[in-house]
Parts: structure tokens; C-alpha cells; sequence
């Protein structure tokens, strides 16, 4: 699965969020977290200029502070991601060599030369 990030998350007045602003791979529950701050960040901005509190100045500082964390998290999210499959695999192939490869040979396929029983296959 692609992991990307907008290159902006404003551009005049539009403003990016959530999966617009960042798309993610479902591993390690990196994305709705991630789009929950994005809004929570521009909420209580939005708040304050729509109120007459602050100007709107203060939109420019949304995408300085959350373009790193997207960028960041939508990074982590791909390594988990890739770890998840890597172990996997690990996984399906040690299975493979314990069905499969004679008792005998079993050594030179598994880690550290253990064996395990077929009741006890990770």
C-alpha cells in the first residue's frame, strides 16, 4: 500500500486534513490519530480568527507544525507496516521448512538450529 503526504497542507484558503492531507497504511493505527490532530490543531485556530481573536496569520503556522508530524507518522506507519510483512514471511517460511524439510536438514532452515514439533508450530 502507498504511504503519501501532500506537499502543502495550505494553499490560500484551503486547508488540508486528515486523509487529504495524508494517506497512511493501516498499520499501527497512525492515521486517524493523526488526522484527529490535524483538525484539532485547526479548530481551535479556525476558532479564534472566525471570532475576531486572532488574525488570519495565524493559519499559516497549521501547516508548519502539522507538514512534519504527517510526514513523520505516514514514515512510521510505512516501516511498521513493512516489518509486519517481513515477520510474516519469516513466519510462512519456517513453517514451510518445519512441514516440509526433512527432520535431518531442518538445522540449517530454522534459527539457531531448533526444531519444534508439529503441535508446537509458531
Amino acid at each position: 500500500m502507498a504511504a503519501l503526504v501532500a506537499e502543502r497542507f495550505k494553499q490560500g484558503r484551503v486547508l488540508l486534513a486528515g486523509d487529504a492531507a495524508h494517506r497512511m497504511t493501516p498499520a499501527g493505527a497512525f492515521g486517524m490519530n493523526t488526522g484527529i490532530q490535524d483538525v484539532h490543531n485547526l479548530c481551535w485556530k479556525l476558532a479564534l480568527v472566525l471570532g475576531g481573536q486572532a488574525s488570519e496569520t495565524l493559519l499559516e503556522s497549521y501547516e508548519a507544525e502539522r507538514l512534519p508530524v504527517g510526514r513523520r507518522n505516514v514514515e512510521q506507519s510505512f516501516q511498521f507496516s513493512s516489518s509486519l510483512r517481513a515477520r510474516t514471511l519469516a513466519r510462512t517460511l519456517t513453517r514451510w521448512a518445519i512441514r516440509w524439510v526433512p527432520a535431518t536438514s531442518r538445522e540449517q532452515w530454522l534459527p539457531m538450529g531448533r526444531t519444534f514439533p508439529r503441535s508446537r508450530i509458531p
